[in-house]
């Protein structure tokens, strides 16, 4: 929490960008089925792709990794089960809905 509070100002902002971002890329099925063209999203989804990236980024530069060994493995165990989870579903989902 103190971590937040001394980064307020950038919490703020990516707040700002993030939620205007997400509720346009939630809103791009609707608008697509109604009839608006797809090339209208493609620098949202652009920009979008990008800000993901900016905040795991922002993430790992805030990790410290030699506290996160000194913790020992159950966190490294921890993160790697759920990326393992995420990924199997991610993997299945794209595979049910035939996109891969």
């Amino acid at each position: 929490m103190e971590n937040i509070k001394n980064n307020f100002a950038g919490v703020l902002i990516c707040i700002l960008i993030a939620v205007p971002s997400w509720a346009l890329g939630s809103m791009y099925p609707v608008a697509v089925s109604i009839g608006m063209p797809i090339e209208i999203f493609a620098p949202i989804r652009e920009v979008s792709k990008f800000f993901i990236i900016l905040a795991m980024a922002a993430i790992g530069f805030n990790t410290d990794v030699i506290k996160l060994v000194r913790t020992g493995g159950k966190p490294l165990i921890m993160g790697f089960a759920c990326w393992t989870g995420i990924t199997a579903v991610s993997l299945i989902m794209q595979r049910l809905m035939e996109i891969w």
